[in-house]
C-alpha cells in the first residue's frame, strides 16, 4: 500500500520516480496542494475501490499515514481481487446533469455575528443562506451537503470547514488556494462529489477582497424529487494544473461570471464558462429543462391562511416583516395561501415567532405592519422558544358528551381530506350498530343529539376526525384525557383501542346513559382487545394512569360512575386554544379560521407548521424575502 500512495503521489506531482516521495515528510511539503490533493484522492479511490473523503490527504498528512489509513479500511483479502471505482447509488446515472439551483453574491464583509453560533462563518455563509432560501432548501434537512470554497490566501475570510461547522454539515469540506488553482475548480469538484455520491447537496463558493459569489448544486433527478428550482445544468466539467491570477482581479469573484452566463441560459444558449486563461478549468453549462408543473394544491374551503415568521431576535423579526410587507405590496398577485404555504415549508423557524392569521390579502398586509411597528393586532400572535421543545405540554382533552346539539366539523369535512376520511370511517362503524346514518344526525337532525344513545357517538365520530387531522397537520400531543364519551375517543387516540372497538364501546356508553341495563356495556367491555397506551393517557382525575389500568374491561365499568361536567368543546387544546366545539363556529369560515389560530398558537410556543398538509403540495420555492441579516462591518 506504501508503493502504491508513493506511486500515485508522484504521479500527480510530476516526480519521475516514486524515490523522490519521501514517506515522513507531509504532502505539503512534497508539493500538494488542494487541487493535487483532490486529484491524489480520486487515484486512490480507483485504485482501492474505497470511498474516500475529499479531505483524505489533510486527515492523513504523510505518505506513511496515509497507507496505514488505507490498509484499515480494505477488507480481509479474497481470490483475485480487482480494482473497482466507487460504486454508483442504485439506479443512479453517473453521466447525469448537474442541476445549479440557487446563486448569490455579495459585495461587502459585513455580517450579522449573532446568526450563526461558535466562531464566525462571516458573510460567505450568509450569502450561502440566501441562496438556500431562494431555492427552498432547508439547510438542516442537508446534513449530506459538501462544501467547496476557493480563496487566495491573500484573502481574510472563512475556510470551508468553519462554514460547514456553522451549518452542521458532514459531507466533504475543502478549501482551494486560488493563487494556484482556478476558482471554477470549487464548482467541479462540488459536481464531482454529487456525481461519486459523496453529497446529497453541494455548495461552491469564492471570496476575494471585492465580495463572494455562491453556488449551490444538486442532482437534477433530486433536484426534481425536491421541488427545487433548475436555473441551469452543468453537463460537463474539468481542471487542470497550473497558476492562476484570477484571484487577484479587482473587478469582483471570477465565479461572477459563472453566475452571469447561468442567467443568460434563461435565452436558452449554450454556453462555457472557464478561467482565465480558458485551460485551467471549465464548466460547460446548458439551458434548464422547463419546470414540471405544480402539484394541484390547496384546500376548498379554507378561507383563512396562517402565515408564519421568525427571526432570531426582536429587532430581525420586525425587519422581517417590513420585507415581506414591501414585497408583497410590489406583487398584488401574489396569493395569501401561496405565501403561507411557502413560509412553512422552506423557512427555517428561528426563536422569535409571530404567525398571522388573516382571510384576506388587506388583513394580511395590516397585520405585517402590526408586527413590523410593535403594534397589537386580532390577527397577531407572537413568541419566542427558548428551548428545543415546548416548555407547554399539548394535552389534548376529550370532552364529555352535553346533552346539546354540537352541530360541528361540515367546514373541516370539505376543506381536509384526512378529516373526511377519518369521519367516514368512524360513522360507518357506528352506522351498522345505530341502524340510521350517523353522517345525518351529526349533521341535519340536531334533535336526536339530545339524546345520549346517537349523542355520544356523534361526538366521538367528530372528536376522532379532529384528532386525525390535528395529527395530520403537526399537532401530536404529549398526554391525552378525557371523560365519558370523551374518554373512549382519548383512549383509540392513544393506541389503547382499535376504532371497530372503540365505536362499539361509545355506543355501548350511550346506550348506558340511555338506561340500558349496566350488565349490557359490562358484556361489551369484557369482549374487546385492549393494548398498552402509545401515549400516556390522564385519568378522569388529571392522574396519569399506568398503562395497565385502561387495558381492561374494569377501568371502564369504574369510569361509567364518573360525574362529568358540561362542556362546551369538543376538543380542547390548552393554552394552544382556541377551543372546539358546539359553542364554537359552526360555519365553514369560522371552522377553518379556528383552525388557523390553533396552529398559530401551537407554531409561536414551539411545535412545528407543517405547511404542505395545511395547504396541499404546491410549489416549494416562491420568490419571498431571504434572512433579515442585522449586519455590521466587520471591525465593528
Amino acid at each position: 500500500m506504501l508503493d502504491l500512495v508513493r506511486d500515485r503521489t508522484a504521479t500527480v506531482l510530476g516526480f519521475a520516480s516514486p524515490d523522490a516521495v519521501e514517506v515522513a515528510r507531509t504532502f505539503q511539503e512534497l508539493g500538494v496542494g488542494s487541487l493535487n490533493s483532490v486529484e491524489l484522492r480520486n487515484r486512490l479511490a480507483t485504485d482501492t475501490g474505497l470511498r474516500l473523503p475529499a479531505t483524505l490527504v489533510f486527515d492523513h498528512p504523510t505518505p506513511q499515514e496515509l497507507s496505514h489509513y488505507l490498509l484499515t479500511l480494505l477488507p480481509e483479502p479474497e481470490p483475485e481481487p480487482g480494482p473497482a471505482p466507487p460504486a454508483a447509488r442504485a439506479g443512479q446515472d453517473p453521466e447525469e446533469p448537474v442541476a445549479i439551483v440557487a446563486v448569490a453574491t455579495a459585495d461587502t464583509s459585513a455580517y450579522d455575528p449573532d446568526f450563526f453560533e461558535g466562531p464566525a462563518a462571516g458573510r460567505p455563509a450568509e450569502t450561502a443562506w440566501e441562496a438556500f432560501e431562494s431555492a427552498g432548501i432547508l439547510p438542516a434537512d442537508w446534513s449530506d451537503t459538501g462544501v467547496f470554497v476557493g480563496r487566495s490566501h491573500r484573502v481574510q475570510g472563512p475556510h470551508a470547514g468553519r462554514i460547514s461547522a456553522a451549518y452542521g454539515f458532514h459531507g466533504p469540506a475543502v478549501t482551494l488556494d486560488t493563487t494556484d488553482a482556478p476558482a471554477l475548480t470549487a464548482p467541479h469538484l462540488a459536481v464531482q462529489s454529487l456525481r461519486r455520491d459523496e453529497s446529497g447537496l453541494a455548495l461552491a463558493a469564492e471570496v476575494t477582497d471585492a465580495g463572494c459569489a455562491v453556488l449551490v448544486l444538486q442532482r437534477l433527478s433530486d433536484a426534481r424529487r425536491h421541488g427545487h428550482p433548475v436555473l441551469a445544468l452543468v453537463t460537463d466539467s474539468a481542471a487542470g494544473r497550473g497558476a492562476t491570477t484570477e484571484a487577484d482581479s479587482p473587478g469582483g469573484p471570477g465565479l461572477a461570471g459563472l453566475i452571469a452566463s447561468v442567467r443568460a441560459l434563461r435565452q436558452g444558449t449554450r454556453v462555457s464558462a472557464s478561467g482565465a486563461d480558458g485551460t485551467h478549468a471549465h464548466l460547460v453549462l446548458d439551458e434548464a429543462p422547463a419546470d414540471p408543473a405544480p402539484a394541484p394544491g390547496g384546500r376548498p374551503g379554507m378561507a383563512a391562511t396562517v402565515c408564519v415568521v421568525s427571526a432570531k431576535s426582536p429587532d430581525a423579526l420586525r425587519a422581517q416583516a417590513r420585507a415581506l410587507r414591501a414585497h408583497l405590496r410590489e406583487r398584488p398577485g401574489l396569493a395569501p395561501a401561496t405565501v403561507a404555504h411557502a413560509l412553512a415549508a422552506t423557512r427555517t423557524a428561528f426563536a422569535h415567532r409571530a404567525a398571522l392569521v388573516t382571510e384576506s390579502r388587506a388583513e394580511l398586509l395590516d397585520a405585517l405592519t402590526a408586527l413590523a411597528d410593535g403594534k397589537h393586532s386580532a390577527a397577531l400572535v407572537r413568541g419566542e422558544v427558548t428551548g428545543p421543545t415546548p416548555s407547554t405540554p399539548l394535552t389534548m382533552r376529550f370532552a364529555a358528551h352535553d346533552g346539546r346539539r354540537p352541530v360541528f366539523g361540515r367546514g373541516l369535512y370539505r376543506a381536509f381530506a384526512p378529516y373526511a376520511e377519518a369521519f367516514d370511517a368512524t360513522v360507518e362503524l357506528l352506522d351498522a350498530s345505530l341502524g340510521r346514518p350517523m353522517r345525518d344526525v351529526v349533521w341535519y337532525e340536531p334533535v336526536l343529539l339530545e339524546k345520549p344513545e346517537y349523542g355520544h357517538p356523534a361526538l366521538f365520530a367528530v372528536q376522532v376526525a379532529t384528532f386525525r387531522l390535528l395529527e395530520h397537520l403537526g399537532l401530536r400531543p404529549d398526554r391525552l384525557t378525557g371523560t365519558a364519551a370523551g374518554a373512549v375517543a382519548a383512549a383509540h387516540a392513544a393506541g389503547v383501542l382499535d376504532l371497530p372497538d372503540a365505536a362499539a364501546l361509545v355506543v355501548a356508553h350511550g346506550r348506558l346513559e340511555a338506561g340500558t341495563p349496566r350488565e349490557e356495556f359490562a358484556r361489551v367491555a369484557g369482549r374487546l382487545t385492549y393494548r398498552p397506551p402509545t401515549i400516556p393517557l390522564l385519568s378522569g382525575t388529571g392522574r396519569a394512569a399506568a398503562d395497565e389500568e385502561p387495558a381492561s374491561p374494569a377501568y371502564w365499568l369504574q369510569r361509567t360512575g364518573e360525574a362529568t361536567r358540561p362542556a362546551a368543546d369538543v376538543l380542547q387544546l390548552g393554552p394552544y386554544g382556541p377551543h372546539f366545539g358546539p359553542n364554537g363556529p359552526v360555519d365553514a369560515a369560522s371552522q377553518t379560521r379556528a383552525l388557523a389560530e390553533t396552529l398559530g398558537r401551537a407554531y409561536v410556543r414551539g411545535l412545528p407548521l407543517n405547511g404542505d398538509a395545511l395547504y396541499g403540495r404546491l410549489r416549494r420555492y416562491l420568490d419571498l424575502p431571504t434572512y433579515a441579516f442585522r449586519r455590521r462591518p466587520r471591525d465593528g
